[in-house]
Order: structure tokens, then sequence, then C-alpha cells
């Protein structure tokens, strides 16, 4: 009688807490596969800080569920969300760990990180010849005006002094200065006129039109010399990645 009863308590937990101990295995398993080192760290910090409710992986389960739901009903409703319609648990996370960052690194900084002047300082001095240079720029004074007007500015541009011209007729025209470095947006966005006006030597001049009708005429002014900015010019953007680069070097500590 004592054996069976034995071996009944044995398929009991076999039936009942080996399941759940697989269960909680698998559950750590996944947690394991889906968040590296960063990514723990980045949760632990999140909930210190009050970010989220909880860094266990079973909490974060429950709370991708409920957006989840409520995404799929806000879809139902006709109602607009931004990005999926329905999150994975691996873009789940970098959804609230991308929206949290700028928030976790202000809480964290003074604390954690430390954000003196001599740190920022410092960090500018380490650093400044590759977050500091302002690359060499082509400067132009640009003319613009529309289509209708197009053969009076190909005339003015045999002007000498064709800025002079182009400001005595401030209905017609328009006057601004621009710069231009090879690598700006500007560059990748219409390599043709980059490849124009990259060729130009002081004093040349190119007309040209967008497909909006609009007329432009560059005036090439001459080249900046690339230089350091100076601290002080940029301390603000440099005490950012500052404090970015430390915030990564924390979260990639075990």
């Amino acid at each position: 009688m004592r054996r069976r009863i034995l071996r009944l308590l044995l398929l009991m937990f076999a039936a009942f807490i080996l399941p759940a101990c697989a269960g909680s295995e698998k559950a750590a398993e996944s947690e394991n596969e889906m968040f590296d080192t960063h990514t723990k760290q980045f949760l632990k910090y999140a909930e210190k800080y009050g970010l989220i409710e909880s860094a266990e992986y079973q909490a974060l389960e429950d709370q991708l569920e409920k957006e989840n739901d409520r995404r799929k009903k806000a879809v139902e409703q006709g109602e607009v969300i931004y990005g999926p319609t329905q999150y994975t648990m691996e873009t789940y996370i970098k959804y609230i760990c991308g929206s949290m960052e700028p928030e976790l690194i202000e809480k964290m900084k003074g604390k954690e990180i430390s954000c003196t002047e001599e740190d920022v300082r410092a960090y500018y001095e380490d650093n400044k010849e590759y977050i500091a240079v302002q690359e060499a720029a082509m400067q132009f004074d640009v003319i613009m005006t529309s289509q209708e007007n197009k053969e009076l500015l190909e005339k003015i541009a045999q002007e000498d002094d064709v800025i002079k011209y182009a400001e005595s007729d401030a209905e017609v025209f328009t006057v601004s200065e621009m710069e231009f470095q090879e690598n700006s947006v500007v560059y990748n966005r219409n390599p043709d006129l980059m490849e124009q006006l990259f060729g130009m030597k002081s004093g040349d001049r190119y007309l040209t039109e967008d497909i909006e009708g609009i007329v432009y005429l560059y005036v090439y002014k001459g080249e900046t010399e690339s230089c350091i900015l100076p601290y002080e010019q940029v301390r603000e953007s440099v005490e950012n990645m500052y404090l970015r680069a430390e915030f990564d070097e924390i979260l990639s500590r075990e």
C-alpha cells in the first residue's frame, strides 16, 4: 500500500511539478536568448528609476500582452496607431528601450554617470579630433526666382555684381547664403547638382532649375578650411555624446 501511495505521489510530481520547472527553464532560456547584457542592464536601471514596473521576463510578457491587446482594439475601432499592429517580444523590448533611453540617461546623470564640467571637458580633449571637427565647406551666394523670371536671371547672371542687381529687385529675387560639404545631406539627395558645384572656382556661376520650377543661380564665393570647433561652441553636443558613451559603458558591464 505504501509503495502504491509513493508511486502515485511520484506520478503527481511528474505531471504537475516537472512541467512547471520545464516552463521556468524555458522562460529563463528565452530571456537569456532574447536579452543581451546591454538590454538586461537597461531594464535593471529602468526598473530602479521607475520607468517600468518590473524587469522580470514574466512581467514584460504581461506588459507585451496588454500592449498588443490595446493595439488590436484600436485597429478594430479604426483608431490611428504608430508602429506595428502587434509586437513580438524582441520588437517590444527594442521599442520600450528606445523610447525610454533619453529619460533614463537623464535620471542616471549625476548618479551612476558622473557629469561634472571636468568630465565633459576631458571627454572633449580626448576626442575633439573626432567629435568637434568642422569639415571644409564650399560657400555660395544663391539667387532664387520663379520659372517665369528665368530669362531675367540669366541676364543679370552676366553682371559683375550679380548680388547687387538681385537685391535691388527683392520682389522678384531672393538672395541667401549656403554652405555645402562633401558629406552633407544635400550631396546625397542631389549628387548631380553637387558634382557641378564642387567643380567650380572663385567667381563661377551655375544656373539650374528644380522640378517645381524654382530657378537657382549659384555664385561661388570660396571654401572654408576644416577646423576643430572650440569647446564653448560645441559644449552641449559634447555633453550629450559623453553621457551616451558613459551610458553604453555602464550597460556593457555584467
